[in-house]
């Protein structure tokens, strides 16, 4: 029998043991020398697979951390862009207060004045249209009599209707947490 120690990195990992049957010739030095060569590939070969298997653990958990990263990426980006939408969506709505404010001090004022000028328009055309006056009235000017209060009619309508855009556009710009959600039909008018 035969046996030589098996040493990677000078580490004892194992033992090579060559027997020979009694009716075969006896080891002599050439057979050590050829076993001995041999435990030193064998030894080489056990140390390259355990490296091999290391490097493989070793790209599998890079791979793992490699997907785990894009994930992450992912989802940052997910969040930068979310966060980039919120930022998006704040500055509209201060832009809407903003203009929401410019405008709601002229329809106070105009809506004032055409208050007042139906007023007067009435007050004008009810002393036109007596008998006393009714002499000073052309025809052009009765067109205007008749015309004027529908003329005021519809523009406090579409002062009412730029009125509720405004309420619409505060409505939009108030972040109140409190507030209930609603129900809205999106096609109505």
């Amino acid at each position: 029998a035969m046996c030589w120690p098996l040493h990677i990195k000078g580490k004892l990992i194992g033992a090579l043991s060559m027997n020979r049957f009694d009716e075969h010739q006896p080891f002599d030095e050439r057979d050590l020398q050829r076993g001995s060569i041999m435990a030193n590939m064998l030894a080489l070969v056990v140390e390259n697979l355990r490296m091999h298997a290391e490097q493989q653990q070793r790209i599998e958990e890079l791979s793992r951390l490699n997907r785990e990263m894009t994930e992450l990426n992912r989802r940052l980006a997910d969040t930068q862009s979310q966060l980039v939408q919120s930022q998006k969506m704040a500055a509209v709505g201060q832009l809407a207060a903003g203009v929401a404010h410019e405008i709601n001090t002229p329809i106070g004022f105009v809506s004032s004045n055409l208050h007042v000028l139906g007023d007067y328009i009435g007050n004008v055309l009810a002393r036109l249209d007596t008998p006393a006056t009714a002499h000073l009235m052309d025809e052009e000017l009765r067109y205007i009599a008749e015309d004027a209060p529908s003329l005021v009619s519809e523009s406090r309508d579409g002062l009412s209707r730029v009125s509720r855009i405004v309420l619409d556009l505060k409505d939009f710009s108030r972040i109140d947490s409190e507030r209930q959600w609603e129900s809205a039909d999106v096609n109505a008018e």
